[in-house]
């Protein structure tokens, strides 16, 4: 007599099913579309803000000289530490996030 293998598994509380001789956890194969998505939108993005610093960077040359920015130079070193505009862009990040969080939540 043979034994009948369930169709559906619970594990963790997340379904698991049969898909041919493998076992398919559904909430891995429902995440990787997301995953798809976070890159498609990340790259995009990226595109973006390249192509504007691209295009308009004689209009931030302050960007990068700010108090905070660190450099060294000697005659066999070069040292920049952009502090000042790491803690700028962070605070401008954060607002943005924030708000776009706050309204499409």
């Amino acid at each position: 007599m043979s034994r009948r293998i369930p169709r559906l598994y619970v594990h963790c509380k997340s379904v698991a099913f049969r898909k041919g001789n493998q076992v398919v956890n559904q909430a891995s194969v429902s995440f990787m579309p997301q995953i798809g998505k976070v890159l498609i939108i990340s790259g995009i993005v990226m595109l973006t803000m390249g192509c504007f610093l691209v295009f308009f960077s004689d209009k931030i040359k302050w960007f990068g000289n700010l108090p905070l920015d660190f450099s060294y130079k000697s005659d066999s070193t070069r040292f920049y530490a952009p502090i000042g505009s790491m803690m700028l862009l962070s605070a401008i990040l954060s607002i943005i996030a924030n708000v776009f969080f706050r309204f499409f939540k």
